[in-house]
């Protein structure tokens, strides 16, 4: 499944980091160009027990992309948004 989640803080960030450990399509939407830098490499931008492994890897998974585009990550199964290098 496809999912957008918008904002990337405690609740969305571990949302994320969660729902593509269990194989969704993920992307992230938050307007902090650091939170977004942060995930793009494999970072978590929360402090919270198993994240740093776990951001790694669903990040190196290739099923999360970050964006501060909201109308890309609505769109984003019909324009590729999700086949796109995170």
């Amino acid at each position: 499944m496809n999912i957008s989640i918008f904002g990337l803080g405690y609740v969305g960030a571990v949302s994320l980091a969660c729902l593509a450990r269990d194989g969704h399509t993920v992307v992230g939407v938050d307007i902090e160009p650091t939170k977004l830098a942060l995930i793009r490499e494999g970072k978590t931008p929360v402090v919270e027990e198993g994240m740093v492994d776990l951001m790694r890897s669903v990040v190196a998974s290739g099923r999360v992309t970050v964006t501060d585009d909201v109308a890309a990550a609505i769109s984003a199964d019909r324009d590729g948004l999700h086949r796109r290098a995170a």
